[in-house]
């Protein structure tokens, strides 16, 4: 059985998942500005993860740079519409129950979005400071967004299709069909 929140426990859920991303974004991000030198990295650190300090004024792998104003309004669109949805997930919450996973999914996004708006806005650009491989540069927020992206695909994947429209109740893993399920198939 997944994890379920109701009424105000759930909106308290996402305030807190919120509020947990934008702290250890600002704190993470003031601690890069504060000790790494803009272009600069930790000394010794030579290894697949780098921590480095990097600003970016364009988006993921650095699209779009030079763009302020519509990235701001872009950004300022998303983080409203994720807003919306989460306050109508709310909404619906009062009268049924839905899993912990879903709330925690667009809570993760848009506190992710929140940091980095408040870095578009604030100064003009993104401070990017950890390096995996020769994948792009990014930050908490931006590690935030992705996971709560994931965790949605992976409950869009695994049972947004055994949900009928009008159900309120989501079956677990074992009464869903698949393999091991009530229908006999392993």
């Amino acid at each position: 059985m997944r994890p379920r929140v109701t009424g105000i426990r759930a909106f308290i859920h996402c305030l807190a998942v919120v509020a947990i991303v934008l702290v250890a974004d600002r704190v993470t991000k003031s601690l890069v500005e504060t000790f790494i030198p803009v272009g600069g990295a930790v000394p010794g650190m030579d290894s697949f993860v780098k921590l480095l300090h990097v600003l970016n004024d364009g988006v993921a792998f650095s699209m779009f740079q030079g763009h302020r104003m519509p990235l701001i309004i872009f950004q300022s669109v998303l983080v409203l519409v994720i807003t919306i949805v989460i306050f109508v997930a709310y909404r619906h919450l009062k009268d049924a129950r839905r899993p912990l996973m879903v709330m925690t999914a667009f809570s993760l996004m848009l506190g992710g979005g929140l940091g980095n708006l408040w870095d578009r806005v604030s100064a003009g650009f993104v401070t990017d400071f950890v390096s995996i491989g020769k994948f792009a540069v990014f930050n908490t927020a931006d590690a935030c967004l992705v996971v709560g992206c994931g965790l949605l695909i992976l409950y869009i994947l695994r049972y947004a299709h055994v949900q009928g429209p009008g159900s309120d109740e989501v079956p677990g893993p074992r009464e869903s069909g698949g393999p091991g399920g009530p229908d006999g198939v392993s």
